[in-house]
């Protein structure tokens, strides 16, 4: 199933069948490729299905791929395709423990993901999606680094 995710036609299909599925059957799906989460959501093709499904999830699920993809963050935020899922994922979260958790993340890479051609998206997802008094730690690091930001390439 993985590697049909990663083919344009597999992940047209999977993602067509999404609205046929019950919950059962979506859970299941989501047991079946929590553990190739992260090749997933990095595939040119994947990442497509990876967004829709999101949408078919229930908190606690969400959260296990926020955990699950913690520890290749930074990387996936900085890949071509994987930084979409990562923001698709990051509108997809309900929980402000969730989002707290994101944000953590964020944190901690904030320098290489602000300069990077792929993962700034992020940090403009958060500007653009979440109010002032939750990206405060964006904000603050913007202006501190104004002249990092001013000489990226990005």
């Amino acid at each position: 199933m993985v590697a049909q995710l990663q083919t344009y036609k597999g992940s047209l299909l999977l993602q067509k069948s999404l609205n046929k599925l019950s919950l059962e059957d979506i859970g299941k799906l989501y047991i079946t490729i929590l553990p190739f989460i992260s090749q997933i959501i990095c595939s040119e093709y994947g990442n497509y299905f990876f967004q829709k499904f999101l949408y078919f999830l229930n908190n606690y699920q969400k959260g296990q791929i926020l955990a699950s993809v913690k520890p290749n963050f930074l990387q996936i935020c900085k890949h071509k395709f994987g930084n979409h899922s990562m923001q698709s994922l990051l509108r997809a979260l309900r929980s402000n423990s969730e989002i707290l958790i994101f944000f953590l993340l964020v944190q901690q890479h904030l320098a290489e993901l602000i300069v990077d051609e792929n993962a700034y998206h992020i940090l403009m997802t958060i500007l653009i999606d979440f109010p002032e008094a939750k990206r405060n730690f964006l904000n603050e690091f913007i202006i501190m680094h104004v002249d990092l930001i001013s000489r990226s390439k990005t």
